[in-house]
């Protein structure tokens, strides 16, 4: 399981099709948003023993526009140990709710999902690749002078 803390605004990508958004804090619950395709199913569990799971029904949360094409939007508001199962391999579990020293409200979100599908902080996600390779080093066309103070190659 990945853990990681995350400010009320801050989202994580899991794979290329989920989001999942920390819409607020406040004392220990915390408000998700899942942005997702709507064939996956996105359902509460809460810390029962009997492992029970409440669906959340999805919805296109109208207040933050429509969702982005081929996906739909669902929120859920969790307490501490309390999970979010999105389609059959991904959970997100709420570890804790914290105020850090007087600054904004926190959580730390744990997150599980298959090896294949990478789980990525979004601003992470926004920088940009890696740089560009190199030139190659410049050669003049064929027949062309070759530049001042370098010797004529023969062809």
């Amino acid at each position: 399981m990945l853990v990681l803390t995350r400010e009320a605004g801050s989202s994580v990508l899991i794979g290329d099709h989920v989001i999942v958004t920390v819409e607020a804090l406040a004392l220990d619950v915390a408000t998700l948003r899942v942005t997702c395709p709507p064939e996956l199913a996105v359902q509460v569990a809460g810390p029962r023993p009997d492992g029970h799971r409440t669906p959340v029904p999805h919805g296109d949360l109208d207040a933050d526009g429509p969702p982005p094409a081929g996906t739909s939007r669902t929120r859920a508001v969790l307490g501490p140990d309390q999970t979010l199962a999105i389609g059959p391999d991904i959970i997100v579990t709420v570890e804790r709710v914290y105020n850090a020293g007087g600054h904004q409200p926190r959580a730390r979100l744990g997150f599980r999902a298959p090896r294949e599908l990478p789980i990525v902080r979004q601003e992470i996600s926004r920088r940009p690749a890696a740089p560009p390779a190199p030139a190659p080093p410049f050669a003049p066309p064929a027949g062309a002078a070759a530049p001042m103070g370098q010797p004529e190659l023969p062809a």
